[in-house]
């Protein structure tokens, strides 16, 4: 667990919304069809459903279909209820919950309490395509985390993350359409990858998004490697905010 993890923690975080999902093999290929129990078991909290084409399930990784291939890749299939989404395609179920941070019900609740909720979700999505005699193996985890940093510009917000908050007086062309930055990591083998990133939009507040990955590693099971993938995002949300923001959103 990186230093200072364990003991994080803001009475007001800025959390707007949070993904983690589950990289994993399928066998055979995971099809449409395999999922019908595990659609239906949803039903009652589903609000709306669609279904649109699969990405990369994870920061390296594309979609190929090559000739001889077992089949073509299902839709991502992405179920909407009113606490969540949810998204599963052949190699991946994730989950993304929002949150306003306008009132204590609409606020970030905490890992753990998402964490459980995918535990049990994947766990629900194993035993029902055995029974169609699918074997699902998960391989990688993944976590994603968008902050607000309100009360500053998008030129402050980008350049306070390139620089580390090292300078104090941003200076770029104040008619830039856009200001944003991306940050990649490129760790040691057995290392996390990792992507920081800044975007803005007119009248909004700059978002930060963190996302890390972990390999589900042959001791380990998918949920203490998702741990560490929270780990490293709050490891990283240290490492790219200033003690002056932690401050202002309680940190304790």
């Amino acid at each position: 667990m990186p230093e200072n993890a364990a003991s994080l923690h803001l009475a007001h975080p800025p959390v707007r919304s949070v993904a983690l999902a589950i990289m994993f093999d399928a066998t055979p290929q995971l099809q449409g069809w395999h999922l019908s129990e595990f659609f239906t078991s949803l039903e009652d909290n589903v609000l709306s459903k669609e279904e649109v084409a699969p990405i990369p399930a994870d920061l390296h990784g594309q979609i190929e279909v090559l000739a001889g291939a077992p089949g073509w890749p299902i839709p991502r299939t992405r179920l909407v209820s009113k606490d969540y989404s949810l998204a599963i395609q052949q190699d991946a179920l994730e989950i993304t919950w929002s949150f306003n941070g306008d009132t204590d019900d609409a606020s970030y609740i905490g890992f753990d309490s998402l964490k459980d909720k995918l535990e049990e979700t994947i766990g629900s999505l194993i035993q029902s395509v055995a029974t169609n005699h699918v074997s699902i193996t998960p391989r990688d985890t993944q976590c994603t985390y968008v902050n607000h940093l309100s009360g500053i510009t998008g030129v402050e917000a980008s350049v306070g993350v390139l620089t580390k908050w090292s300078t104090s007086d941003p200076r770029i062309t104040s008619d830039a359409q856009y200001i944003g930055a991306r940050i990649r990591t490129n760790p040691l083998p057995g290392g996390q990858p990792a992507l920081i990133m800044v975007d803005s939009q007119p009248n909004e507040p700059p978002k930060l998004t963190i996302r890390t990955q972990r390999h589900i590693g042959p001791n380990d099971s998918a949920i203490s490697a998702l741990c560490d993938a929270h780990d490293e995002v709050i490891r990283l949300f240290m490492e790219y905010t200033s003690s002056e923001q932690r401050e202002k959103w309680g940190e304790s």
